[in-house]
């Protein structure tokens, strides 16, 4: 998983070289995102605190 930023225990925001379709549940609590587009997020934020909040029906 690399650029791993975890949150709320094993969750985590990460990049992944299986995604074919980002709108396709990939995991079951995991943020996945393209491996460029992770790096860039980490870039950014590796040395900040995160907040993340999770919102939405789960249909």
């Amino acid at each position: 998983m690399p650029y791993s930023q975890f949150f709320d225990g094993g969750q985590a925001l990460h990049g992944s070289g299986l995604m074919m379709d980002p709108f396709v549940g990939h995991s079951h609590g995991c943020i996945n995102m393209y491996i460029e587009d992770a790096r860039q997020l980490w870039n950014l934020t590796h040395n900040k605190r995160l907040y993340v909040s999770v919102y939405g029906a789960w249909d």
